[in-house]
């Protein structure tokens, strides 16, 4: 039992479908939800206490997440959802209902802007498997708002205190020197 065990994790890690870095995505993290087995647009129901991550209308942000290997053809999509998981808006690429795809290896980030304020809302990042006839995805919790305080909470994702020179982490946090805006736990 526990060598299968240690088989499945040691697959999944080799098998990373897509899952958001940056954004932080939905917990529990796992990048192989994949449409026929798990419920949509998530794979899983936004939880109780969900993690936002706050964005400001009109700056750009540089989104990041798992695309570890390229066994499965198709491409990728980036779409915004109200708090209901409704689509809003397919910010990549943007023409409603396309595919971006990739002749080779296909990218771990994008640059985007989000085009309205939304509290309460969810990206969603979905790869295709044609051969498969499966979609993967993989949301994150967020908030746009017009624009941002500089506050503590907002500039440091509630884990530092802002001053003029940047964030100062709180015990146990460090700021991410590829994502100046996030912290992660030690």
């Amino acid at each position: 039992m526990l060598f299968h065990l240690i088989i499945f994790i040691i697959f999944i890690s080799l098998e990373a479908h897509i899952g958001f870095v940056y954004p932080a995505a939905r917990y529990p993290y796992l990048d192989f939800l994949e449409t026929t087995r798990t419920i949509s647009p998530c794979g899983m129901p936004r939880g109780r206490n969900p993690h936002y991550t706050t964005f400001a209308v009109g700056k750009q942000y540089d989104l990041t997440w798992t695309a570890n290997h390229d066994l499965h053809t198709g491409g990728i999509r980036i779409t915004l959802l109200d708090p209901n998981e409704n689509k809003i808006q397919q910010l990549l690429p943007q023409r409603a209902n396309a595919w971006i795809s990739y002749p080779e290896r296909i990218p771990v980030t994008a640059t985007l802007t989000f085009p309205q304020a939304c509290r309460g809302c969810v990206l969603q990042i979905e790869r295709q498997a044609l051969e498969l006839n499966f979609t993967f995805h993989s949301c994150a919790d967020i908030n746009i708002e017009q624009s941002l305080q500089n506050n503590d909470q907002i500039q440091c994702s509630g884990n530092g205190r802002f001053t003029n020179n940047g964030c100062i982490c709180q015990k146990y946090f460090r700021i991410s020197r590829r994502f100046p805006d996030f912290y992660f736990p030690d």
